[in-house]
Parts: C-alpha cells; sequence; structure tokens
C-alpha cells in the first residue's frame, strides 16, 4: 500500500546541525521537523586551553572526542597562529564524522579506531608513537576515556575545549504524528526532552528513535524511548540510512 506522506523526522540537535540533517533528510524523501536542543559555547576556561595549546609541541597525540571539538580545536589553532606540522602531535579522532570535519578544517586526522566510540579510542590508540596525551573533549564529559589511557600508561592531559548548553523553552510545533525521532548524542536526548510537551513527548517515546551510537542508545531508552536502533556504523550518513530504511521499506 502507497504511503499517503512522506514520513516526518525530528531531528534533535543544534541549530547548525539541524540545518545540515534536514537537507539530507529532504534529499532522501522525508519530512525534517527541526527541534533546536543544544547550542555549543567557548569553555567556561578559554584561557587555559589557550595556554596548553602553545605548548602543542609538548605532546604526543591530540585527541579529540566529537566533530564539534574538531572545530573548536581548529579555531584556537588559528587564532594562536598555530598549523600542523612536523612539530605538533599526532590528532587521533573518535570517528569518521570528526575525521571529515578535521579534514574541512585542514587538519589530519592520524588515527581513528576501528568502533567510533571514546572508549574504543582509549583502547586502541597506538602507543608507539609515544604517551603524552592531550585530551580535548566538552566541559562535564565523562573520565572513561581518560581512564582507560592511564591504565594503559599515557600521561593525559584533559582540557576542556568546548561546552554545551541546553536550549531552554517549550517547543510548539507539531511533533506528535512523527514517524522517526533521531539522535546524535545524549545530550540531545537530555535536551528533547527538556523542550517538548508531555503529550507529545509521550508519543515520541513510542516511535522509531534511531541514535548514532551505544552511548546515545543507552541515555534514550533511560529516558523512555521504547523502539531504539542504532546503526553499525556510528555516522550521520549511516544513521539516516537505517531511518529510511526502516520508515520506507
Amino acid at each position: 500500500m502507497k504511503r499517503q506522506r512522506a514520513p516526518k523526522v525530528v531531528v534533535a540537535r543544534s541549530a547548525e546541525g539541524n540545518r545540515e540533517l534536514s537537507v539530507k533528510l529532504k534529499s532522501l524523501g522525508m519530512v525534517p521537523v527541526p527541534v533546536d536542543t543544544v547550542e555549543f559555547l567557548e569553555p567556561s576556561g578559554l584561557a587555559r586551553v589557550d595556554q596548553v595549546l602553545a605548548g602543542l609541541s609538548r605532546f604526543d597525540w591530540v585527541v579529540i572526542t566529537s566533530a564539534r571539538g574538531a572545530a573548536a580545536f581548529a579555531d584556537r589553532l588559528r587564532r594562536l597562529g598555530v598549523r600542523q606540522g612536523a612539530q605538533t602531535p599526532r590528532i587521533a579522532g573518535v570517528g569518521e564524522m570528526t575525521a571529515q570535519r578535521l579534514g574541512s578544517e585542514g587538519l589530519e586526522a592520524d588515527f581513528v579506531p576501528s568502533e567510533y566510540t571514546t572508549s574504543a579510542l582509549g583502547r586502541e590508540l597506538p602507543a608507539e608513537f609515544g604517551k603524552r596525551v592531550l585530551l580535548l573533549r566538552a566541559e562535564k564529559a565523562g573520565r572513561e576515556m581518560a581512564d582507560i589511557l592511564r591504565e594503559r600508561g599515557f600521561s593525559v592531559t584533559s582540557v576542556s575545549i568546548y561546552r554545551t548548553r541546553f536550549v531552554r523553552g517549550t517547543f510548539r510545533g507539531d511533533v506528535g504524528d512523527a514517524d522517526a525521532v533521531l539522535f546524535g548524542s545524549p545530550s540531545e536526548v537530555e535536551g528533547l526532552v527538556g523542550r517538548v510537551p508531555p503529550e507529545a513527548l509521550g508519543r515520541l517515546r513510542k516511535t522509531l528513535t534511531a541514535c548514532i551510537g551505544p552511548v546515545t542508545a543507552k541515555a534514550a531508552r533511560e529516558a523512555g524511548f521504547e523502539h531504539v536502533v542504532m546503526p553499525k556504523l556510528h555516522t550521520f550518513d549511516a544513521l539516516l540510512a537505517e531511518v529510511r530504511r526502516s520508515v520506507l521499506g
């Protein structure tokens, strides 16, 4: 039986992230319903960030845990006049999206783990190139990867390169008849729960919930979303393909 309307997909990201995914969803024959849930700001301790980056050459690795972190890292390097070269450390990114964002900023990822998670990055980061690590992360990020690296004998300097703030205010758009909801991070799950009215949220919790990776999927389940799916490859292109396959067949 032919579908009567194009499927509606709630995308719960930053304004920039929602714009990017909305274009892709439309190209796949779906109707995006963007709900801005988070925004990204400079970290509280920006002076410390710049101080550490000014001494970048003393590290063997810079480890970056998100595409947003990659953008913030590149921005600070430009402001400090630092360029990637022979005297700068190797760069490790948590996954394909982070590596792509580094590339778009004129930087190269030297290592990406086999599984696009921070724990895999901690387990697999090559030690033969040195064990002095600068870990660039979001404020209030978990300590799991740093702990794994330290257990392996790495010396880890952890610095917040950006911070996340939730978008406030009740979302007034229509999300109750959505066919799917899409999450790219645990903070987006929390941000959506905080913006959608209870009745609409109750309906959303029963619809298809596509999550980019296991940490986000865990957060969605804990927030009451019942039908969580996740692509094998933890990228947004794979996530969109999973949504399309699930709602269009």
